[in-house]
């Protein structure tokens, strides 16, 4: 059974724009792929080294095209978050020591500008459920939340 995610929709914009781009990518290795065959100085089919570098490409693409599919098929968009005294997936959670940082879904390809922590992260798990005021530890400091939205 594939791997269920929670997704922000930033994040599921930024996998359906990858998968777009890795398609445009594996369409222009065909192209490179017919010309490294026209090209080929062995005979009998076998394919020479540019050929298999091609062929390498396209497979590992093919295979990243794989991973996105199955992680944007059956993930669940987070709702966007109010503020809120309780931090949440996608809240941007203010520390007292001056750092903000955005919690996300268990997995995340957005680019949000400022540091991430997944929600399935230690810290990501310590933030989830944790309210304005609270004091968490972030390895040997010791933080209070003062916002979460």
């Amino acid at each position: 059974m594939p791997e269920k995610h929670i997704l922000l929709q930033e994040d599921a914009d930024a996998v359906r724009q990858e998968l777009l781009n890795l398609d445009r990518e594996i369409r222009q290795l065909g192209e490179e792929q017919g010309v490294a065959r026209s090209q080929s100085t062995e005979a009998f089919g076998h394919d020479d080294a540019s050929q298999e570098a091609v062929t390498q490409a396209r497979t590992v693409k093919l295979s990243r095209v794989a991973t996105l599919r199955g992680i944007l098929r059956g993930a669940l968009i987070a709702p966007r978050p109010a503020p809120s005294c309780k931090v949440g997936v996608g809240h941007v959670v203010a520390l007292s020591d001056g750092r903000k940082i955005k919690v996300t879904g268990t997995f995340s390809m957005a680019n949000f500008g400022i540091p991430t922590v997944s929600m399935s992260a230690p810290l990501g798990r310590v933030l989830i459920g944790s309210s304005v005021g609270d004091e968490i530890s972030i390895g040997p400091k010791r933080v209070v939340i003062q916002s979460a939205s």
